[in-house]
């Protein structure tokens, strides 16, 4: 009998190898389907074709046209990580707040394909492009942790390219729901394409096919089908949100541009047995759909060049505080309603129900919320004392997070804290009276170090970092608390860190991110300076 089934078996799999109770139908049938294909083909299914391809090996996210892309096999995984282990930890996590799968089915197609990712290159088509990016997701999450290391998380290669051809030619709810992981795995990985661009190709592709409009049921669709729409949408507007902010630039989707319910529970959820985590899940997807709209809104009204912002200025300094402090109570409400459902912080709760989430989001919020731009800087209510002391809060409920496991190593970290050092330098130049920043300045070059060399950004931000606690550490020894700066190396040394961070902001983020807007007023500055036309009556200072 075990003769037989060998017969059927790749010939690097022995079912004497396989665990008692594996579904070999499937594993024997996902076997034929490849070979089937690549004997169409007239190749050989053993040939790999990425893994010995020069360029793909230096740039996974460049193709070899006389090749057949494939993805490359899984290995190096820790005795007690499989690829079962890696789809739940999917599911326990990035699902909780982008529910667009259903867990059931994804498991049966991992269990069949398990195998054949463990040895064999694989062909790109939807159903393996879907199982191994949501696989690849899931040992990032489980890097955190450090369950994977550095070297078997990098030896997850993406063909962005190719995976961004097939969506693009067949628009429809698959394809956009690969676009989708396509985009979240760009925002883990270092080498792949920049998720600004992934999530455009995204919003608008999601907009082509109708999913910004409230789907009605029909005699091709059923409601649960709509719903699983719904919730495809909302996913896909909490992903634009989430990078747009962090980038500083405009969105995929306006504020106008969609109708569609928020997520809701189905019958069939309603009445099976885990209930409870359905209602759990769809309650986190709303407390973060809930936060990436507030964060458009902030992005739109206070920050964006936008026809409602010019808007915002013909009403005096008394509505300026009123559009501040609006955001400010809902940012409060935000914090509070997502305390209701906290749980204490621990490994085996999802991270979005931990007080340190919640804690680092609400005071990222307020960042952003006081962050200089041409709104901001029509009052002088809101000074850098109140953004500093903002920022060193976030970075310790970063921090918090970090020793909690729970800190995504990512783009979107990497950006925010660019973002960080800056308001720090900017309070630290603008204010009189120094605190001492050593511990926040700590923190955060912990955090960064511990990204991998392939984190180019993250590594120049921690040298930032930590020359701006040389310069603060001086300073604070000396207790100069009457002036910003003591001499006129120090002043020179500050003003030259400034321009870096302002040239690293440009060039992660783009000439037309709103995090320029220091950059882009400090050089007003002199350059009025300079022209001897320079009102302390109307214009705003930057960096002291």
């Amino acid at each position: 009998m075990s003769q037989f089934v060998n017969s059927l078996l790749p010939s690097n799999i022995r079912v004497e190898s396989l665990e008692t109770g594996i579904d070999l139908k499937a594993i024997v049938n996902e076997f034929q389907h490849w070979t089937d294909k690549e004997t169409d083909r007239g190749s050989c299914s053993s040939q790999p074709t990425l893994p010995g391809d020069v360029a793909q090996e230096n740039n996974p996210g460049i193709l070899n046209e006389s090749s057949s892309p494939q993805l490359n096999p899984i290995r190096g995984l820790p005795l007690d990580v499989t690829c079962k282990t890696l789809v739940e930890a999917y599911f326990n996590q990035f699902h909780r707040t982008y529910p667009i799968f259903n867990k059931n089915t994804i498991e049966a197609e991992v269990a069949g394909m398990a195998f054949l990712f463990e040895h064999e290159p694989i062909d790109i088509n939807f159903r393996s492009v879907r199982a191994y990016l949501i696989m690849t997701l899931g040992a990032a999450l489980l890097h955190r942790s450090r369950r994977v290391s550095d070297e078997t998380l990098a030896s997850f290669r993406v063909p962005y390219h190719e995976v961004v051809r097939i969506c693009l030619e067949d628009p429809s709810v698959e394809s956009i729901q690969i676009l989708h992981l396509l985009a979240l795995q760009s925002i883990h990985d270092p080498q792949g394409w920049q998720p600004w661009v992934i999530t455009g190709f995204l919003g608008r592709q999601a907009m082509s096919i109708g999913l910004n409009q409230n789907a009605k049921p029909s005699s091709q669709a059923t409601f649960f089908e709509m719903e699983w729409r719904h919730r495809l949408f909302w996913s896909i507007f909490s992903m634009d949100r989430l990078v747009s902010v962090s980038y500083g630039l405009p969105f995929a989707i306006e504020e106008n541009d969609f109708n569609v319910p928020l997520p809701g529970v189905t019958m069939e959820e309603f009445a099976s047995s885990q209930q409870a985590d359905y209602l759990l899940t769809l309650q986190i997807a709303r407390q973060s759909i809930a936060l990436r709209d507030l964060e458009g809104k902030m992005l739109s009204q206070i920050h964006l060049e936008t026809r409602e912002h010019q808007t915002q200025f013909a009403h005096g300094r008394d509505h300026h505080h009123h559009v501040i402090d609006r955001f400010c109570a809902q940012a409060q409400d935000w914090y509070t309603q997502g305390c209701l459902y906290s749980r204490m912080d621990d490994s085996d709760v999802p991270i979005h129900t931990t007080i340190s989430w919640l804690t680092v989001n609400y005071h990222r919020i307020l960042a952003m919320l006081y962050y200089p731009s041409k709104l901001n800087s029509q009052s002088s209510t809101y000074g850098p004392g109140r953004l500093q002391h903002i920022a060193q809060t976030y970075v310790q409920s970063l921090h918090v997070q970090f020793q909690d496991g729970h800190l995504a190593f990512s783009h979107i970290t990497i950006n925010r804290l660019l973002v960080i050092c800056r308001i720090l330098l900017y309070c630290y130049s603008s204010m009189t009276e120094h605190a001492d920043l050593e511990d926040v300045i700590d923190k955060s070059i912990i955090i960064l170090e511990e990204f991998s060399p392939a984190w180019e950004s993250a590594q120049l931000c921690s040298l930032q970092f930590q020359q701006f606690k040389r310069i603060a550490a001086t300073t604070y020894e000396e207790n100069d608390t009457t002036s910003p700066m003591s001499t006129t190396t120090e002043h020179c040394t500050l003003e030259s860190l400034i321009d870096q961070s302002e040239t690293l902001i440009e060039k992660v983020m783009g000439p037309s991110s709103i995090h320029n807007y220091l950059a882009i007023a400090r050089s007003s500055y002199r350059a009025q300076m300079n022209e001897g036309v320079y009102s302390h009556d109307n214009a705003f200072r930057p960096d002291g």
